[in-house]
């Protein structure tokens, strides 16, 4: 599936904004998480117990703040993990209930898949 847009707004849960530019050749994984669903909160756990996040190879998308809580967020996120909330983004990549997982590359989407909820499974996903 070919993206509509490459470059979506956001803001960070701390509310400073942040661009997403998905247009790049190498694949990106983005997770699309809330802060309230039970199998997200396993995702976020899983995030949290990995020992090395691969850094720039994927980020995490939540709904803008009007809809979600930053504050949990904040709480919620890992050190490392890039978490951008962009309604935009979710709308347009997220096509499935939350925690879900999607992988673009060169301006397309290569993979959608339902996120899994145990860390070695996602590590696994996430590895380059």
């Amino acid at each position: 599936m070919l993206l509509r847009s490459e470059t979506f707004e956001g803001v960070t849960p701390s509310g400073t904004p942040k661009s997403l530019d998905l247009g790049g050749e190498a694949a990106r994984a983005i997770l699309f998480l809330t802060s309230s669903c039970l199998d997200c909160r396993r995702v976020w756990d899983a995030l949290a117990s990995m020992r090395r996040v691969p850094a720039g190879r994927f980020l995490v998308v939540t709904p803008d703040p009007s809809t979600e809580d930053s504050a949990a967020l904040r709480s919620l996120a890992a050190p490392g993990v890039e978490v951008v909330m962009s309604s935009a983004a979710w709308l347009e990549l997220c096509s499935q209930p939350a925690p879900w997982l999607v992988t673009v590359a060169g301006g397309r989407v290569i993979r959608s898949v339902m996120a899994p909820t145990s860390m070695r499974r996602l590590a696994r996903l996430l590895r380059p």
